[in-house]
Parts: C-alpha cells; sequence; structure tokens
C-alpha cells in the first residue's frame, strides 16, 4: 500500500528544509571564509586569491567543530527521518570525525546548490516563462538575454523551456532528498567497531539474563518442586504426623523462596550488580537435611577437599541441589539418593546417584535445569553428565580446580 500524497509531501518538505539548512549554514561558512581571506590579503596582496582559495578549501573542517555531529543526528533523524540508527559516539574515534566531515561537507554542498536551484535558477525559469507569455523581453541581472517574442511558437518554446527548468530544479532537489536519506545512516550510523561494542553489550545483558534465569531456577524453581510435591502427599495422605511435618516442610521452604527471591529481584533492580549467590559446598549438610526431610533416603559420602576455589565451590552445590531437586520431583518420597565428591587430579568430581522409580510421577517443571546447570559448568571448562546407569539415574560433573576460571 503506497503512502497517502500528504504523507510524500510532509517527507518532501522535511528534506528540502534539511537542504536549505545546509544551504544557510554552507553560505555563512563561504562569507566567513571570504572575509578572513581577503582580511588577510590585505597583508599580502599578492597572495589574495591563494588565500580565497585555500580558505574556502578549509571549509569541510566545519565538521571537526564540537557539537557537529550532534546537529547532524539530530537533523538527521528529525528531518530526513533516516531509517537507520544513527549515532553520538563518546568519545568519538578518527573514523567518527571523518566520517562526519564527509557528512558535513556533502551537507553544505548539497545545500548550497539547493539554494542556488531554488532561490535562483527556479525564479529565474518562472520569470522567463512569464515574459514569454507576455512577450516581454527577456532579461537577467538587467542584460538582455532574447528580444521581445513576436511569434506564437517562439513564445510556447521558451514557456515550455522554462517550464521544463522549473520542473528539473524541482527534481534534482527532490532527488537530493532522497539520496541524503539513503546516505546519512553510512556516515552518521554505527562503525564496525560500535556494532561490535553493541554486539558485546547485548551478549553481556543476554549473560545476566541468563545468570538471573539460573538464579529463579536454582532457588525458586527448587523450592516450589518441594512445595509441590509435601504438598500433594499432604493432600493424599491420612496420617495427621506426617501432614504437619509437611506442612512445616513447606512452610520453611516457601520462606526460604520468599529470601532468594528478594535477592533475585534485587539483582534485577541493581542492573545485576547485585549479591550473587555464595552457597557452596559447606552448607550441602543443611540442603541434605531439608530434603530428607521431605522423605528423601539421602546417603552423604564426602571425601575432604581443601583450597577449593569459591566459584567451583558454589557450582558443585548447585548440582547436588538440582540433583536432589531431580529426585524428590521424578522418585518421590522414599527414594535412595546417594551424594558424593571427591578431588581428582587437576578437579574436583560430584556424583548424585538416585534410586529409578518403578512407575515415574507426573512431570513436574520444564526440564530445563540440568541445560541451565551444564551451561554453568561448562563455563567453567567443566563437563556435566546426566543418564541412567542400572537402576539409578546419575548427575556426574567434573568441574576443574586449577585451570580455567568464570
Amino acid at each position: 500500500m503506497s503512502p497517502p500524497i500528504h504523507a510524500l509531501l510532509h517527507g518532501s518538505v522535511r528534506r528540502t528544509v534539511w537542504l536549505m539548512l545546509g544551504a544557510a549554514i554552507g553560505l555563512a561558512a563561504v562569507l566567513v571564509a571570504v572575509g578572513v581571506a581577503q582580511l588577510l590579503a590585505t597583508l599580502w596582496p599578492t597572495l589574495a586569491s591563494v588565500l580565497i582559495v585555500g580558505s574556502l578549501l578549509l571549509i569541510p573542517l566545519v565538521g571537526l567543530i564540537p557539537g557537529v555531529r550532534e546537529l547532524e543526528v539530530t537533523a538527521g533523524r528529525s528531518l530526513l527521518q533516516a531509517a537507520g540508527e544513527l549515532v553520538v559516539p563518546e568519545p568519538p574515534t578518527g573514523q567518527h570525525r571523518g566520517l562526519t566531515v564527509i557528512w558535513a561537507t556533502l551537507h553544505l554542498a548539497a545545500g548550497l546548490l539547493t539554494g542556488l536551484l531554488l532561490l535562483g535558477a527556479l525564479p529565474a525559469a518562472v520569470a522567463t516563462g512569464v515574459a514569454a507569455v507576455r512577450g516581454q523581453p527577456i532579461e537577467l541581472a538587467g542584460r538582455l538575454l532574447v528580444p521581445e517574442i513576436t511569434s506564437a511558437a517562439g513564445r510556447i518554446a521558451v514557456l515550455a523551456a522554462a517550464l521544463a527548468a522549473v520542473v528539473g530544479c524541482l527534481a534534482v532537489v527532490w532527488l537530493l532528498g532522497l539520496v541524503a536519506v539513503r546516505m546519512v545512516p553510512r556516515f552518521l550510523g554505527p562503525t564496525a567497531q560500535d556494532r561490535l561494542v553493541l554486539a558485546e553489550a547485548r551478549l553481556a545483558t543476554e549473560a545476566e539474563h541468563t545468570r538471573v534465569a539460573r538464579e529463579l531456577h536454582d532457588g525458586i524453581g527448587h523450592a516450589l518442586t518441594i512445595i509441590t510435591m509435601q504438598a500433594a502427599g499432604a493432600r493424599r495422605g491420612s496420617d495427621p504426623d506426617r501432614a504437619r511435618t509437611a506442612l512445616a516442610v513447606v512452610e520453611d521452604t516457601a520462606r526460604q523462596a520468599l529470601t532468594e527471591l528478594d535477592a533475585v529481584l534485587g539483582l534485577l533492580r541493581d542492573g545485576g550488580s547485585g549479591p550473587r549467590d555464595e552457597r557452596d559446598l559447606t552448607e550441602v549438610d543443611a540442603l541434605v537435611t531439608g530434603h530428607r526431610r521431605t522423605g528423601l533416603s539421602v546417603t552423604l559420602d564426602a571425601k575432604p577437599v581443601s583450597d577449593l576455589p569459591a566459584v567451583v565451590s558454589t557450582t558443585a552445590y548447585r548440582v547436588v541441589a538440582e540433583a536432589l531437586s531431580n529426585a524428590q520431583r521424578y522418585g518421590g518420597a522414599g527414594s535412595a539418593v546417594l551424594v558424593s565428591w571427591g578431588p581428582v587430579p587437576g578437579g574436583l568430581v560430584v556424583e548424585v546417584c538416585s534410586q529409578l522409580p518403578a512407575a515415574p510421577l507426573p512431570r513436574v517443571g520444564t526440564g530445563q535445569g540440568l541445560d541451565l546447570l551444564r551451561e554453568r559448568v561448562e563455563l567453567l571448562g567443566g563437563r556435566l553428565e546426566a543418564a541412567p546407569r542400572d537402576t539409578t539415574w546419575v548427575v556426574r560433573a567434573e568441574l576443574p580446580t586449577g585451570g580455567r576460571r568464570a
């Protein structure tokens, strides 16, 4: 669907205003350059012509004046309505300055040409057409160009030429505006380096979003899994004592989840600069105790580890938490789980073996936990495997302790 006529006229007027802005600045720059050259010519009269030409050649340096790029970007957005992105870099590089100089020069040149056409050639063409219609002689700047036209054919020819000149002037101005719209993003848009910086910023933002997603899944997701399983057990059970125990677990888990939710929301409010989850292997005992209260039969077999980097210890805790949560989710109360870890040359191995149920419970959650956990482990240069082994489901993580760091 083509745009309406008034939209086309509106855009043409805006582009013409942009061109006339360049004409005004260009004319001012020419007058200043010629004035300075004439002033210097009083000191060196023999170099008057050279000084004038040299001053005119310095006009492109207008693009180096502070604020010119900001002015051009604003004009490009509001008057040219450029489709591409226009940027004002802080601080500008040499490439930005060079492109600004070129664009400012093109703007002034196009503006001066537009001013010459609209304020010079166009009125002259209109005056010529009027004179031809009236049969008057055609003059320009006091000089007789064409004597009085007496023949009808001569008048028609001159009138046709005048109309062609009017259409030509308007067409050139229109084309200059369209070319400016197409070209402005190339000179005032982001450079290749700018795009790289923007891409890195977007990647950093996406990484931060992924980290927050991990925090939500690891903390809130695990808590909701426990709450769901305990609430379902309390609803189906007939033992009042067991129901009270389940509700107590729900209460404690919900309270912990609210605390973790506040921490994650703090990350979002602070733009990712808030405190990070620092739970590590030293807190696995409390984690295991909480899952035992839900009915899991958890055995802990941990070998002592010394000088463990904090990020490795935190990731190892997350491996255990995710595996226990999955055992709770898919195995149900009474499932047997063995949690073990120990040092290996250059790293740490964490393994959680959970009993596979005879009849799997209904699926709870999205199943993205292991994918997020695998990303976390691979950021350290480690490896995570999750697969059945005989009658158990094994989650095994190999984490380097003396190599790469996240």
